[in-house]
């Protein structure tokens, strides 16, 4: 038989319940109703005692074995336990180099997007300037002038609500972090 330390929890949970059905099985006989069966059919009692005296040796044996493996349980869970988490932190050490990466992508493309939209708007301002210079020539000229200035873009504009959300749930994923966080920073 191997050694109850050296077995998985899911054998051990197989043996328990050979176990359970055999139990069953012994509290489902009725050895006064076999032996007075043997005795008014004039069979063998002795070997019939002997029988009887076997199953409860058998009976005895399951109960130990079963309150052993029911303590051994608990161990194997947690050897299995150490296993599973030691192949997950190796999964997550591997992840540390791409988290990185992507961080740094992330914070050159924001440096990036910042520098941008910050173009963008003096671009536009500037526009907007030049629009208000002239319809204020035309209007001192006595013209008219096309109207003209403020640069637009609805794909600038949409920017909020695509990136808004985003940073939404990256900010409650940051507050709802569980166990020990790894700062990048």
């Amino acid at each position: 038989m191997t050694a109850m330390n050296e077995l998985t929890s899911a054998e051990i949970q197989a043996r328990l319940t050979k176990l359970q059905e055999a139990e069953e099985a012994h509290r489902a006989r009725d050895f006064d109703g076999e032996l007075a069966a043997a005795l008014s059919q004039g069979g063998d009692v002795d070997e019939l005692e002997t029988q009887h005296l076997e199953a409860e040796r058998q009976a005895r044996r399951h109960r130990v074995e079963r309150t052993a493996l029911e303590a051994a349980l608990p161990a194997a869970l947690g050897r299995e336990g150490l296993a599973q988490v030691a192949v997950l932190r190796a999964e997550y050490d591997e992840l540390r180099p791409e988290a990185i990466k992507a961080r740094d992508k992330a914070l050159r493309a924001a440096a990036s997007l910042e520098v941008a939209l910050k173009e963008w708007a003096g671009i536009s301002t500037a526009g907007t300037h030049l629009g208000q210079q002239a319809y204020s020539a035309a209007r001192a000229a006595g013209i008219k002038s096309d109207s003209f200035g403020t640069f637009i873009s609805s794909d600038i504009a949409g920017l909020p609500e695509r990136l808004i959300p985003l940073m939404n749930e990256l900010s409650m994923k940051e507050a709802q972090r569980t166990g020990q966080a790894e700062s990048l920073d």
